[in-house]
């Protein structure tokens, strides 16, 4: 199995690919751009397919300090009735000790820091909600995404939500405590100084993936198809769509499959 690639593996193994080994027809900065073009998609396949396997948590609860319920925050934070904005500064959750937001620019500049605010990615898209009791950690009722307001206010349904830009709508009060299961924004920047390993090595036998998808961007650009590299491409991404499929586990030595539907 592959140990995976770092950015900087990636890198190499891009000039390697396209016959740019000493960066006469294409620099380190456009490289980066490329690869993280390249690591959009792979991580695209990822979302649409099991997203579960990138995912995480975070928690609200009404024993943060401040507060993050509903009734104590700032009319700022709350544009809508019965709403939570989660792109607001004065937000709190599980991810940091002081108030932050969690999705949004914000956000995203405390991740990308050189010293990160968040001790987590912040949400780029999130998977599920459920509510909370902080006191047993256990989690309680699930609520239901809706696509939008004329949704929410036609359904039969209670316990429901929809997302507007980084807002949380829901159908009442939001609950005093929350876990929303998300998808995280990328962990890292496709940086040749960056020797870690891609998204904390996840999926290490599919990064070449992410360089073929950067390598189709240099052939946009040079107006050259290399079909052997195009068929390569093909086969890796039918390849992880099939692994995420079979919801294989890396690393459990185990593998899950569905065998009774309800």
């Amino acid at each position: 199995m592959s140990i995976g690639l770092s950015p900087q593996d990636a890198h190499n193994l891009f000039r390697d690919y396209v016959d740019d080994p000493d960066a006469t027809f294409i620099t380190t900065d456009q490289v980066t751009r490329y690869l993280e073009f390249g690591l959009d998609q792979w991580r695209d396949i990822i979302r649409s397919t099991n997203p579960h396997i990138y995912g995480t948590i975070v928690k609200f609860n009404s024993a943060t300090v401040p507060p993050s319920n509903y009734g104590a925050q700032a009319a700022t934070t709350k544009p809508y009735r019965n709403s939570l904005d989660l792109s607001a500064a004065g937000l709190t959750s599980s991810l940091a000790a002081v108030a932050h937001p969690v999705m949004g620019a914000g956000a995203i500049e405390d991740w990308y820091s050189a010293v990160p605010s968040l001790t987590q990615s912040p949400i780029d898209t999130i998977l599920d909600l459920y509510q909370y009791n902080a006191s047993s950690n256990a989690r309680g009722d699930r609520f239901r995404q809706l696509r939008g307001a004329q949704e929410q206010e036609l359904s039969m349904f209670s316990w429901t939500y929809y997302l507007t830009a980084e807002t949380l709508v829901f159908n009442a009060r939001p609950p005093e405590s929350f876990i929303l299961e998300y998808f995280p924004i990328a962990r890292q920047r496709m940086l040749y100084t960056n020797t870690d390993k891609i998204e904390n090595n996840l999926l290490p036998q599919f990064h070449e993936l992410i360089v073929l998808l950067a390598a189709k961007r240099y052939m946009i650009r040079d107006q050259n198809v290399n079909q052997m590299l195009l068929s390569e491409m093909a086969t890796q991404i039918q390849g992880m769509i099939d692994y995420l499929t079979r919801t294989r586990l890396l690393g459990s030595n185990d593998s899950v499959s569905v065998t009774m539907s309800f």
